[in-house]
């Protein structure tokens, strides 16, 4: 994430950075998967009671939703560097995108902060968060589908509104996934299940 974000911010080699992003990529599906065998191997060999179940459980779905993440990283990447190489309609709403991901960024350092920290208060503040990103992505697409731009100045204005559209999509997922991992946080700490509830009610 600090890869797209020097992109969005400090024009960085994307050449480069796209190459990192995809070698990071892999490398997170591997630790997906030993952490998903140490997991099973430790419920099947320890026979772990009560909160330590809970707590892998937990971290099990965690995993998960930060290998969605890295998955998400890398798309948005690959959509950065296609608009990059061209006259594209990125510098149109390059503020746009900036603001999106920024609070995606937010998002996703309290979230792992609250994970290493076990506090289930932080992440209730992350999933508070999502209604903030939905409500950006929400108005950036909007502004990408009504901005007045012409044909003529960009010729693959079509395919760039859909980059781009994918681009927000993407940050805004992340976002989700962020509140995911938050939910499995709270559930580790308090034994709450607050997946498709109204937490501030359960709370």
């Amino acid at each position: 994430m600090d890869l797209v974000h020097n992109q969005l911010f400090e024009a960085n080699d994307t050449v480069a950075n796209t190459k990192i992003i995809a070698e990071n990529e892999k490398t997170i599906d591997h630790l997906q998967n030993v952490l998903r065998d140490e997991m099973i191997k430790t419920i099947v060999l320890q026979n772990p009671k009560a909160g330590d179940l809970r707590h892998i459980m937990s971290w099990y779905d965690a995993v998960i939703d930060i290998e969605r993440i890295a998955d998400l990283v890398e798309n948005i990447n690959r959509r950065f560097m296609i608009l990059s190489k061209q006259k594209s309609i990125l510098p149109i709403f390059l503020d746009d995108t900036r603001s999106l991901y920024t609070h995606a960024e937010e998002m996703i350092r309290n979230v792992m902060f609250a994970f290493e920290r076990e506090d289930a208060d932080i992440a209730y503040g992350v999933i508070s968060a999502d209604d903030k990103i939905d409500f950006l992505h929400k108005t950036c697409t909007i502004r990408l589908f009504t901005e007045k731009i012409s044909t003529d100045e960009y010729p693959n204005l079509k395919s760039d509104i859909l980059d781009m559209g994918r681009i927000y999509y993407g940050i805004e997922r992340i976002g989700d996934e962020a509140s995911n991992i938050a939910e499995s946080v709270v559930f580790a700490v308090k034994g709450e299940n607050i997946n498709h509830t109204d937490f501030q009610k359960e709370k």
